[in-house]
């Protein structure tokens, strides 16, 4: 079976962060768990360019100072990214792509956030991952955007597995 690719909305990852520094609650633990089994499954866990830069914003503003500076000294901890997590960019011809999902995005469902619609747009962009994991109730309960997500072969939701 092909690897999976599963990317992660901007509030997943320091869900995930948290845990790894012995914190976090019930919905962060559950973010641990999803991620730690589609690693054991040997698939891939990829975080746009986008949420990267978003999530340095998020930290900062939610959460206090020291644990901030763990929680980025974890994502610069040797190997993170190469081992754990890929990073996904959108250039060249992508940048066209991109574009134009950001617009389908907008009239499935003009009430969304832009960075949302940003987010959401990057993981079309790759052909190859099928899930958004997020815990974002604006994405997760979007009718529009749930079809147009289902009529690319894609889904997005808290987690991919079985509950």
């Amino acid at each position: 079976m092909a690897t999976q690719h599963y990317h992660l909305d901007t509030n997943y990852l320091p869900s995930y962060l948290l845990c790894c520094c012995d914190k976090g609650d019930r919905k962060d633990h559950e973010a641990y768990k999803v991620i730690n089994s589609i690693f054991y499954k040997g698939d891939v866990v990829v975080v746009s360019e986008f949420v990267f830069g978003e999530l340095f914003h998020v930290l900062r503003r939610n959460y206090k100072k020291e644990v901030f500076h763990k929680l980025v000294d974890q994502l610069y901890s040797k190997d993170f990214f190469d081992d754990r997590l890929k990073v996904f960019r959108v250039e060249g011809d992508g940048l066209d792509r991109l574009a134009s999902h950001v617009n389908e995005i907008r009239r499935a469902d003009s009430r969304l956030q832009s960075n949302d619609v940003i987010i959401t747009a990057f993981f079309l962009c790759d052909e190859t991952s099928k899930w958004l994991l997020t815990f974002d109730n604006d994405l997760v309960s979007s009718k529009g955007l749930a079809q147009l997500l289902e009529s690319r072969g894609k889904h997005i939701g808290p987690t991919p597995f079985p509950r």
